[in-house]
């Protein structure tokens, strides 16, 4: 039986909820001018995905709806499980999925004035759909790791052949969107198929935690060096 440490509290925030912020999963956030962005998500139990803003305001404690429609305002599609990540005052945004499958479109969201642009893919053969992945900015690339093509895999007949299909369903690959020219390219490879992970980017390496490939949940934390183009397995957090 684990013992509570008594030195510890918690704290739960009665947070004010305004203009109808409903229970939600799979969002994207975003932090600029002391508030917290979360955009979009998931009522899984009403199989809803939203395409909705809203201000988390931590002095508040209130979140508050944001009104971006206007005349020929940029208006993304519902989604869920999208990829999310934020340069300076821009975010960017990528994929996900809602009640029509995965998504492949790209765009950015000014986080100064809440208004969204399409993020345009040059080479849209190369744009696949997916979701359950995450993203990262290194240099001036927009770097998307691993995700799910699709929700079910078809059915197969026996258990290897339908571990098979679920593993195909998980991405191997790191791709990488030019901010400059809108190029998407394969920019590594991965050990494995993964999604659902948590990642980041300090300086030249990427580190990547947990995840699954449909068939396990991962505990590994992992490191690419993106100049030596190097896969580590971590058994512990790096000193150096």
């Amino acid at each position: 039986m684990s013992k509570t440490d008594d030195s510890l509290t918690a704290v739960s925030l009665k947070t004010t909820e305004l203009d109808g912020f409903k229970a939600r999963h799979s969002i994207g956030t975003a932090y600029h001018d002391g508030k917290v962005l979360m955009f979009a998500g998931q009522n899984a139990e009403q199989m809803t995905s939203y395409n909705d803003v809203f201000l988390y305001h931590a002095a508040k404690n209130e979140v508050e709806k944001v009104e971006y429609l206007s005349d020929g305002a940029i208006v993304p599609k519902p989604r869920n499980s999208h990829g999310m990540v934020q340069k300076d005052d821009i975010a960017y945004i990528y994929g996900g999925a809602n009640e029509e499958g995965p998504l492949n479109d790209a765009y950015t969201l000014d986080l100064k004035s809440n208004q969204f642009k399409k993020l345009k893919i040059k080479n849209a053969d190369k744009s696949p759909n997916f979701e359950m992945h995450s993203a990262h900015v290194w240099e001036n690339k927009l770097i998307l790791i691993g995700g799910r093509n699709t929700d079910t895999p078809e059915k197969q007949d026996g258990n290897d052949a339908m571990g098979a299909a679920m593993m195909a369903l998980f991405r191997d690959v790191i791709l990488a969107v030019d901010l400059d020219t809108g190029e998407i390219d394969e920019f590594a490879k991965l050990p494995t198929g993964i999604a659902s992970h948590t990642g980041v980017i300090i300086g030249d390496y990427l580190f990547l935690y947990g995840g699954t490939n449909g068939l396990k949940f991962f505990d590994a934390v992992t490191r690419y060096d993106i100049k030596n183009k190097k896969w580590t397995l971590l058994t512990k957090y790096p000193t150096t």
